[in-house]
């Protein structure tokens, strides 16, 4: 793994992609090799004592030959950290430390990858198949499932679906009547669409409680515990 490093970082980015996610790049002022998959973390203010400060950590969705660095954030507006991340302005700094984490691609090529992310876990997913290194190393076929609870909430359509060899599944649990695509969760797609289990890797980010609902799915369908990797955000 890549060593850790305290730096600071300019922000040259802030942008809004869906009514609650936004991303946030920044230059970092020293080189800052990570692996696709990991996270850093970032020092901010505590709002509610002075002089205090908190960590927020957040996977890099950028890919790591990028110069700059692309965190894909959603917006918690009573937290104590994304609200601030939310008003920085171009030419603002930041502080960062990192990378951390072991969520990094390890499937050999003979074995199918499927990657499974509600909401923003998606990020770890848009680095690593961004990434030249990997990219070279896809099978021919992958599967790439996305969670969310509305069809405006959905990210990085246009560019999962043109990646060749992948099958891009967005699941919209509360979809509107416009929405064509699959209407439900990811494991109901899992569950009642997917066939390979037994040369598969299921690389899993973001809520809990859907890590938790797959695994138990993986189980029953006896998966190994060695093909299943996890990044969970909350619980």
């Amino acid at each position: 793994m890549n060593k850790l490093l305290k730096f600071t970082a300019k922000v040259i980015r802030n942008e809004n992609i869906t009514p609650t996610v936004f991303e946030l790049e920044f230059q970092p002022d020293i080189d800052f090799p990570f692996t696709a998959g990991q996270f850093l973390q970032i020092a901010l203010p505590d709002p509610r004592q002075e002089g205090k400060t908190i960590k927020r950590s957040y996977s890099i969705a950028s890919n790591p030959e990028k110069k700059s660095v692309m965190l894909c954030i959603k917006l918690v507006a009573d937290g104590l950290g994304t609200p601030q991340l939310k008003s920085l302005k171009v030419g603002d700094v930041i502080q960062c430390s990192g990378p951390f984490g072991k969520f990094t691609f390890k499937t050999e090529p003979d074995r199918y990858p499927v990657f499974i992310a509600t909401g923003t876990g998606i990020a770890p997913f848009y680095s690593m198949l961004n990434s030249l290194s990997i990219y070279e190393k896809l099978p021919i076929e992958a599967l790439c499932l996305l969670g969310v609870r509305s069809e405006d909430e959905v990210l990085y359509d246009q560019y999962f679906k043109e990646i060749k060899g992948l099958t891009w599944q967005p699941c919209v649990s509360q979809a509107g009547p416009s929405w064509k695509g699959f209407r439900g969760r990811v494991s109901g797609f899992l569950r009642d669409h997917h066939a390979t289990w037994d040369n598969a890797d299921f690389y899993l980010c973001g809520n809990g409680e859907m890590i938790k609902e797959i695994k138990e799915l993986l189980q029953i369908k006896g998966v190994e515990k060695a093909h299943i990797f996890q990044e969970i955000y909350f619980t």
